[in-house]
């Protein structure tokens, strides 16, 4: 989407809510179904169902730590405590137990549980069914610039604080940077920044 071009927040699944996991912006002009009417194109397009797989693209907006993500973005300050509970009401959704159990799972930055740090806290894989990972909660924090200073387990508390005063929350997709890419997409893309910066005075 071009900045100049008009956005609608629209539910990704009809009927599942208008909760931040299931909206998604949409060109205004495409908010609802289009139909064709045509004798030779007569189907109904599902524009919903075409955007699905756009979507799929881009696991970082799949995440469940969003919500944490844009909170860490959006603070100013130096040093803070969160209660698990608040992290819970940030995220509008519980954490899973290993939370509340283990250290591993809030300085982890790997996927998974393969990494060291869980044999060294004696997780026992053999008797706990791990829950899903496929995204690490640290990285709300350090992609903001902001790291742990203390975990308190049994309080159910941790402090934080800010390490990187110049991050930047902007990331450019790798497939802008990946491969080269069409000098039409270049002058677009430039467009696009130049007009981002006389907006915001950058």
């Amino acid at each position: 989407m071009l900045p100049d071009q008009e956005v609608e927040i629209v539910e990704r699944v009809i009927g599942e809510g208008r909760h931040v996991r299931n909206l998604q912006y949409i060109h205004r002009q495409c908010a609802y179904d289009s139909f064709f009417h045509s004798d030779e194109l007569g189907e109904h397009i599902n524009l919903f169902s075409m955007l699905d797989g756009i979507n799929s693209e881009a696991p970082v907006e799949n995440t469940p730590y969003m919500e944490l993500t844009e909170y860490f973005r959006l603070c100013k300050k130096a040093a803070f405590s969160l209660t698990f509970k608040q992290i819970e009401t940030i995220l509008g959704d519980t954490l899973c137990w290993e939370a509340y159990h283990f250290e591993a799972f809030w300085f982890d930055d790997e996927p998974g549980m393969n990494s060291p740090m869980w044999q060294e806290e004696g997780y026992a894989f053999q008797v706990f069914i791990p829950s899903k990972r496929d995204y690490c909660i640290c990285d709300s924090w350090i992609s903001q610039g902001y790291e742990i200073k203390a975990l308190y387990l049994k309080e159910k508390r941790a402090v934080f604080h800010r390490v990187n005063n110049n991050i930047c929350a902007f990331t450019i997709p790798k497939a802008l940077t990946a491969k080269k890419i069409p000098n039409e997409a270049v002058y677009e893309c430039q467009k696009a920044l130049a007009y981002i910066i006389a907006k915001y005075g950058l």
